[in-house]
C-alpha cells in the first residue's frame, strides 16, 4: 500500500485512525440517544459544579466515553431485537423501519456518542459573568436569561465551524492532538482488549484513585504547594510573585494532578507543543508582567492606548500619516451589534 494515496502522510494520523469504512453500519440508533443524553446532562452538570473552584473536580470525556462502552454491550444484549415500520402519514421517518436494537454496539455509535459528551463537556463560558453578577452585585437575570445567553454564547461559536472546516479540518496536515485520543480509544476498544490491557487498566486506575486522596483530601496543601509562602507569609511581594492563588504561582510544583491537567494533559501533548505554551507564559506572565507592575508602567500604557501624544512622534509615525486610519465607525458599528447580541440574549 503506497501511504501517499491511501493512508494519511503522517504517522500520528496512521497509527491513531482506520482508514477504512463500512457505510453500511447503522448509527443514530436508539442506543445513541439514551445513553449519548444523560451522560451529557449529567457530565455538564458535574462539571459546571467543578468550575467554582480552582481546578476543581470534573468528569473527564475520555471516562464517560469509557464508561458508555460496557453500557452499549448490555443494552444491544437487553434490547429486543425487533423492527417496526413507522406510518406512512408522519414526515421525514414515514415507512421507514425502526429498532431498539438494531446490530451489535458499534464503534460508530460509540464515536457519536463521543461527540455528544465531548461537544457538551465545555466550561460554561456565561455561567461565569451571571454568577458574578449575582454574587458582587446582587443582580439575578433569571433562569430564562441565564439559559438564553448561555446558548448564544455556545453556539455564536458553533454557527463559525463551516468557516474554518476546510482550512483546520479538512486539511490533511491540520493535526490535533487532543482529538486523536479519542479514535485511538475507540478502535482499541472495538478491536477487542485483551487481558493484560484490561488488567493495566484496572491498576492504573486504582493507583490513580488511590493517590488522589493525599493532594485532594489528606494533604491539600500539596494541590499548591507555594514553599516559598510558606517560609515568608507576610511579605506581599512574595506572595504575589509565588502564590497560586493570590500571585503568579511562580511556585510551580503541584502534586495534584487536577492541578497540572488543568488546561492540557501532558500524557497526549506533544513536547513541543508544550514548550511553545510554557515559553509563551513564563514570558508573559512571569517575565513581561512582573516588570510592567513593579516598574509603575501602567499610566504610560493607558496613554499609549487612549492615543494621548505626550510625546514627540518618531519618524515611522510621521510616515505612517500619509496612510489613512480604520474610521472609528467601523468600530461603532461592530460595538453596536455585539452589544444588540447581548441584550437578545439576556432579555429577550
Amino acid at each position: 500500500m503506497r501511504v501517499g494515496e491511501e493512508d494519511s502522510p503522517y504517522v500520528e494520523v496512521r497509527v491513531c485512525v482506520s482508514n477504512t469504512d463500512d457505510p453500511q453500519m447503522p448509527t443514530l440508533t436508539f442506543r445513541v440517544w439514551i445513553i449519548g443524553l444523560p451522560f451529557c446532562l449529567i457530565a455538564a452538570c458535574v462539571n459546571a459544579y467543578g468550575t467554582l473552584r480552582p481546578a476543581g473536580p470534573g468528569v473527564n470525556s475520555t471516562a464517560v466515553i469509557l464508561v458508555a462502552y460496557p453500557i452499549g454491550k448490555a443494552l444491544a444484549w437487553a434490547l429486543p431485537i425487533r423492527f417496526w415500520v413507522m406510518p406512512s402519514t408522519l414526515p421525514w421517518i414515514g415507512g421507514k423501519e425502526f429498532s431498539l436494537n438494531p446490530c451489535p454496539f458499534n464503534i460508530k455509535e460509540h464515536a457519536l456518542i463521543s461527540v455528544m459528551i465531548i461537544s457538551s463537556n465545555f466550561y460554561p463560558f456565561a455561567m461565569q459573568a451571571v454568577l458574578v453578577i449575582r454574587k458582587k452585585y446582587g443582580i439575578s437575570i433569571g433562569f430564562p436569561s441565564a439559559l438564553c445567553f448561555e446558548l448564544a454564547s455556545r453556539l455564536l461559536g458553533l454557527s463559525m465551524v463551516a468557516i474554518g472546516q476546510r482550512l483546520v479540518v479538512e486539511r490533511p496536515s491540520a493535526i490535533w492532538p487532543t482529538v486523536l485520543v479519542y479514535p485511538t480509544l475507540l478502535n482499541t476498544l472495538h478491536a477487542g482488549m485483551d487481558v493484560p490491557r484490561y488488567r493495566f487498566f484496572l491498576i492504573g486506575s486504582t493507583i490513580a484513585f488511590a493517590y488522589n486522596f493525599l493532594p485532594s483530601f489528606l494533604f491539600t496543601a500539596l494541590s499548591y504547594f507555594s514553599f516559598i509562602c510558606w517560609i515568608w507569609p507576610g511579605n506581599k511581594v512574595v506572595n504575589q510573585l509565588f502564590g497560586s492563588l493570590t500571585g503568579l504561582g511562580m511556585s510551580i510544583l503541584s502534586l495534584d494532578w487536577n492541578q497540572i491537567t488543568s488546561m492540557y494533559d501532558p500524557l497526549y501533548i506533544p513536547w513541543w507543543a508544550q514548550a511553545n505554551v510554557a515559553f509563551g507564559f513564563i514570558l508573559s506572565c512571569w517575565v513581561i508582567s512582573p516588570a510592567i507592575y513593579y516598574n509603575d508602567h501602567g499610566p504610560t500604557l493607558l496613554e499609549e492606548m487612549l492615543n494621548k501624544r505626550t510625546k514627540d512622534e518618531d519618524i515611522h509615525a510621521r510616515l505612517m500619516r500619509q496612510y489613512n486610519t480604520v474610521p472609528v465607525w467601523w468600530y461603532a458599528v461592530i460595538f453596536v451589534l455585539c452589544f444588540a447580541m447581548s441584550i437578545v440574549s439576556i432579555k429577550v
